[in-house]
């Protein structure tokens, strides 16, 4: 009789292990590079999978195109929807894009239009925070959240909601002046302030218009071109703030009495407001004994901004001179020695004419390139130089017409007079020219 011997198992060897491992692995592993929900679908009574507010995968990102690809979580062979990444939030984990659908869900499908032209939107829920866009009448944008907690904004009872506009735009508006689709228009609690012109006039910074022309020719003083001047307002405070170059002075107001459309009395202060649009306006008010006027206006564009490149141009031209030589001599009239930061040393200015020579100017003082040239001067000229004594800027300083080459600093006197942030559009009568040779032409 035979014994029937059991059979075998073959053994699951290392590179077995390894390969079934690898499989078992990238068999669950997610097709999606992340999870979404949906914003703003523009098309969402069609796409119904893609609805706003729906939890989604995200299957790829473009950069070039700036677009998402969305799937279906449950179904793989769902089609997929491409939308611009500005409709969708994106989450790293499933979790946390759950937990944002579950709180958007309120707000899903709440819409908003704005009741007047120039509406401001906020980048926090904040009437003193910076302005990223004026909405246009009627223009709708996609509600994302919702203060839970009325505020009082001179003398208006609102909510701030978040919304979305149709270009991507992010940011806070005081509903007072928004119609909410799928609910009621928010009521005014307070005192009978409602019309647009004071509500838009609370809710902005006001720039002096001398700023309009800087920022148009791009030719700045920056001793009065700041982000820190102009009337600033705390409507909770009752308070408007005016800092200016020469002043600073505070309206502590006990109300806004509106004797005539678009005028108005901050009572309490000599602080009266006449507002001729919702980005014009006069004030007048009381310093030093006498009545003041003021043009004012609202600006978009980012103050900093502008200061930061005023001043990068005007480093470039110092570093221009300065990757040429630090020091220019000539045999008559001395030796100028570029320092750092903007500081210059002239041993042997006493030779220059003394017509040309400012009161208060000594060895040592301040470069500075404040001044432009005209269009028909570019091609003449390398820039405008002033050297300031060091006695301070209220003292005349030497203004040049400059060229810089290789060779040295050919220096075409300008003037002495102070006028700043001006372009200079033609030569002096008479020029007063000098050559300085840089040190190694020496």
């Amino acid at each position: 009789m035979k014994i029937r011997q059991p059979q075998k198992r073959p053994r699951l060897g290392l590179l077995g292990f390894i390969f079934g491992s690898f499989f078992l692995i990238t068999g669950c592993s997610s097709r999606f590079e992340g999870y979404g929900v949906v914003l703003w679908n523009p098309n969402e009574t069609e796409d119904t999978q893609f609805a706003n507010g729906q939890l989604v995968g995200i299957i790829q990102t473009s950069d070039i195109r700036n677009i998402y690809t969305l799937g279906n979580l449950e179904d793989d062979s769902a089609p997929s929807l491409e939308l611009e990444r500005w409709r969708v939030r994106m989450f790293d984990r499933q979790a946390d894009a759950q937990e944002f659908a579950e709180s958007f869900s309120t707000f899903a499908q709440m819409y908003a239009r704005s009741r007047t032209q120039g509406l401001p939107m906020r980048i926090t829920d904040d009437n003193l925070s910076t302005m990223v866009y004026r909405l246009r009448r009627d223009e709708r944008v996609k509600v994302l959240f919702r203060q839970e907690e009325q505020v009082n904004l001179s003398g208006l009872q609102g909510y701030w909601y978040q919304g979305l506009t149709e270009t991507g735009v992010t940011g806070w508006v005081f509903g007072v002046n928004l119609d909410i689709e799928g609910g009621d228009r928010e009521q005014s609690s307070g005192p009978a302030l409602t019309d647009e012109l004071l509500l838009n006039f609370v809710q902005n910074t006001w720039r002096p218009e001398s700023f309009i022309p800087m920022i148009q020719n791009r030719q700045f003083d920056l001793r009065s071109f700041s982000s820190n001047f102009g009337l600033f307002s705390d409507p909770e405070a009752k308070l408007f703030r005016l800092v200016l170059p020469q002043e600073t002075q505070e309206f502590n107001y006990s109300s806004l009495y509106s004797p005539r459309y678009g005028q108005y009395l901050a009572e309490g202060t000599t602080l009266q407001i006449t507002l001729t649009s919702l980005e014009r306006a006069v004030i007048q008010y009381e310093s030093q004994g006498r009545i003041v006027s003021l043009n004012l206006v609202t600006i978009s564009e980012d103050l900093d901004l502008l200061v930061e490149s005023e001043l990068s141009r005007r480093q470039a031209l110092l570093d221009g001179i300065l990757k040429v030589s630090r020091q220019f001599q000539s045999p008559t009239y001395g030796r100028i020695e570029f320092l750092d930061n903007a500081r210059f040393s002239w041993n042997g200015y006493e030779t220059i004419q003394s017509d040309i020579l400012p009161p208060g100017f000594n060895v040592n003082g301040r470069v500075v390139f404040d001044r432009y040239l005209s269009e028909n001067l570019r091609n003449e000229y390398t820039g405008v130089l002033s050297f300031l004594p060091p006695l301070g800027e209220s003292w005349p300083r030497m203004t040049w017409l400059y060229t810089l080459s290789p060779e040295g600093l050919r220096l075409e006197h300008y003037g002495t007079n102070n006028e700043v942030g001006q372009e200079v559009t033609s030569r002096a009568l008479s020029p007063f020219i000098v050559f300085f040779q840089t040190q190694a032409q020496n």
